[in-house]
């Protein structure tokens, strides 16, 4: 379905209105899939709307942000922050809503059509701001202290969902005694809180400033003490995985002018920002924009790097790992470990490696062997590709070994048959299968914790790499019913 192009009565329109078409044609989109924006209000909206409803709120500020401004009105815009506070609270009573299917009398207040009718308007007021520097001081001189607390320092309304489920996240990814029905519990918690989208809904508006606030030079220390603030939030929001889950490629979309604007590429890559650019390098909104971005990234964007900020952003190289589908992200990761490696040395390759769950690509773990054996030490882009395209070629068995080495006692338990042994009649695998419905939370045995180790550090891929096995006699006793797929194996190889 094309969306209609408006008549334009100002450059302002225009260019907001070009920045605003991804948004509308997702809204589209998300109309056809049901889903997302798409989530229908609690009730339909009344003519005129309820007062202080959302509808009504969206127009006042719509017209407090836009016509009444045009027209030298200023006298309302100490209201704005009032108005984003009602919003804020009324999609908090609307995913409360969705969540528990309670209705309460507040509900006749999310009058909306659908959620994508308020979303998309407030990323529509939020572009105007950005793009008019005079529009956006009126606003900011007119709120005060109360519009800087309700923008840069109110935490994003997450809901209580998802903070629980990232709190049972955290406590299994500690716990050496998790099991299946633990995972079970954590992934119901998830899908409770992956019906909240309280602070996605309004991510756009929120993206907007704060990427406002860092464009341009400041120079009052009020705008140096904004423009701080806003930078640290957008590389937290945009770097942490947990909260780049919550905010999606919406919050990827606002951050196009970072993107697209090399300096102030920099200075947010200086800062931590890293992480976020080679993330959206990867199924984003602005994966082509951030593609480029980061292929002429300059050296210098890589300088005054913490353990945390390159933490994040090896986390980040991980999801870049497909190079045979994308020769670009090869080039990406290629140059993201010699900027890595040229400043920083292998300690934060080692780092990254310690940190990997077992569906995690192991491509950390293998360069920091590498990196570690005797004359290896690439001072190229060319002889960092050579190790990555090395790594593409990793036997089955080593892939497993470093997997296997990351995992605490709870996820070995888990993963026996993920990364056991390719014997159908393994009788040490057998074993441990039983030894570990037998295991009581609260009980822990030593011995057979490291008996479950070393049988996984034993394994040993056959020479067609396909398989591997974690002795000699489950190699003997499977060759039968391996062989031909053996020597199929044998002849890829070759070929390759």
């Amino acid at each position: 379905m094309p969306i209609k192009i408006p008549n334009f009565r100002t450059q302002l329109e225009r260019e907001v209105w070009d920045r605003l078409h991804p948004a509308k044609l997702a809204h589209i989109m998300n109309a056809f899939m049901g889903e997302g924006f798409a989530a229908k209000g609690a009730v339909k909206t009344a003519n005129p709307p309820i007062k202080d409803g959302m509808v009504y709120t969206l127009n006042l500020l719509k017209k407090i942000i836009t016509e009444d401004y045009d027209r030298g009105r200023r006298s309302q815009l100490s209201l704005i922050p009032t108005l984003l506070l009602r919003i804020r609270a009324l999609f908090r009573i609307y995913y409360n809503w969705q969540v528990t299917e309670e209705r309460t009398a507040d509900l006749k207040y999310c009058d909306f059509d659908d959620v994508g009718d308020v979303s998309i308007p407030l990323h529509e007021l939020g572009l105007t701001l950005q793009l008019d520097r005079r529009r956006l001081k009126a606003v900011i001189d007119a709120g005060g202290a109360e519009f800087e607390r309700v923008v840069l320092d109110m935490a994003p309304d997450i809901g209580p969902w998802r903070e629980a489920a990232m709190n049972y996240e955290d406590e299994l990814r500690k716990s050496e005694e998790a099991d299946d029905g633990d995972r079970d519990d954590a992934q119901d918690l998830q899908d409770k809180a992956d019906e909240d989208l309280a602070a996605y809904a309004t991510v756009w508006f929120y993206g907007d400033l704060h990427v406002a606030f860092i464009m341009g030079t400041p120079t009052t220390e009020d705008e140096k003490r904004r423009a701080k603030k806003a930078l640290k939030r957008l590389v937290f929001w945009s770097c942490n995985k947990k909260m780049r889950l919550i905010f999606g490629d919406c919050l990827t979309d606002s951050m196009r002018s970072i993107y697209g604007t090399p300096e102030l590429l920099v200075k947010f890559c200086q800062v931590g920002g890293l992480a976020a650019l080679i993330g959206d390098c990867n199924n984003s909104a602005c994966k082509g924009l951030c593609e480029n971005a980061a292929l002429s990234l300059p050296d210098a964007a890589w300088d005054r790097q913490t353990k945390r900020s390159l933490f994040d952003a090896t986390q980040s190289l991980q999801e870049l790992t497909e190079w045979h589908d994308n020769e670009k992200h090869l080039d990406i990761f290629t140059s993201a470990c010699y900027n890595i490696y040229k400043r920083y040395g292998a300690e934060p390759f080692e780092r990254a490696y310690r940190n990997e769950d077992w569906s995690d690509p192991v491509i950390f773990h293998y360069i920091a062997r590498q990196l570690k054996k005797e004359g290896v030490s690439p001072k190229t882009k060319a002889e960092w590709r050579g190790i990555l395209r090395d790594y593409e070629n990793l036997p089955r068995a080593v892939e497993d070994k470093y997997r296997w080495s990351n995992l605490n006692v709870s996820g070995q338990w888990d993963c026996i048959e993920i990364y056991g042994c390719d014997n159908d009649d393994c009788p040490e695998q057998a074993e441990l299968i039983r030894l570990r419905e037998a295991r009581v939370k609260g009980v822990r045995d030593a011995q057979v914790e490291e008996r479950l180790d070393d049988w996984g550090r034993k394994l040993k891929s056959c020479a067609c790499h396909s398989v591997a096995y974690c002795s000699t006699d489950c190699q003997k006793a499977a060759w039968r019913s391996h062989k031909p797929k053996c020597n199929r194996g044998r002849q890829d190889v070759i070929k390759v």
